[in-house]
């Protein structure tokens, strides 16, 4: 099974595609993270860094992940 998982993602902590990506992967399936937000850390800390990204980026993901599997 192949599944596109668009959340946010941080680089510290286990919330969006940082918390769904690894249980998938450990039951077979195969996933394509494509974040909708790149974050320091989850929100709840003193400080957060971070974007929302553009639509056109993260529909650029979505498309580019699906012709990749294509072949």
């Amino acid at each position: 099974m192949n599944v596109i998982s668009i959340q946010s993602q941080v680089a510290y902590g286990h919330v969006g595609n940082s918390a769904a990506v690894f249980p998938m992967q450990m039951h077979g399936i195969d996933v394509t993270a494509v974040p909708t937000t790149l974050l320091s850390n989850r929100p709840g800390y003193p400080t957060i860094r971070g974007r929302v990204l553009d639509a056109q980026c993260c529909l650029g993901s979505r498309s580019a992940a699906r012709s990749i599997r294509r072949k």
